[in-house]
């Protein structure tokens, strides 16, 4: 009978995926040891000691640069309302299709959008003023 004894045997030798979703009796843990202890009161004190701490290299000779620079102006400086927002998104991705007119009119109505001259420089300049706002 040692065919039985292999049996068992390879049985409790096999290897199945880490997860968390085993039975009652499996603690996975997430890799993370303690950094202190606990006190008898109820608190925990932090160990220094146990604490990880990572260093960062010395980045000034290196030759990657950041996705975004440090001299990047921060914050918004002007706001939109809804009317000139989609105005600009009209001109951007409308130019001369079929659009619905649903901000002037208030009702759904197939207008074709096709500006003057006069009027394409003047909102040539906004959209550049706007930009200036911008940075």
């Amino acid at each position: 009978m040692p065919f039985g004894i292999e049996k068992v045997l390879y049985r409790g030798a096999k290897r199945y995926q880490m997860t968390s979703k085993k039975g009652h009796n499996y603690y996975k843990g997430t890799g993370s040891g303690a950094m202190g202890r606990h006190t008898s009161r109820g608190g925990y004190i932090i160990d220094l000691r146990k604490v990880r701490t990572y260093v960062v290299p010395d980045l000034s000779n290196c030759e990657y640069k950041p996705y975004v620079t440090p001299e990047a102006k921060r914050g918004i400086k002007f706001s939109l309302n809804t009317n000139e927002y989609l105005n600009i998104l009209r001109r951007e991705l409308y130019p001369t299709e079929t659009i619905y007119d649903t901000v002037k009119t208030g009702e759904r109505s197939r207008k074709r959008f096709n500006p003057p001259n006069e009027e394409a420089n003047q909102q040539e300049e906004v959209t550049a003023e706007e930009q200036s706002r911008l940075f």
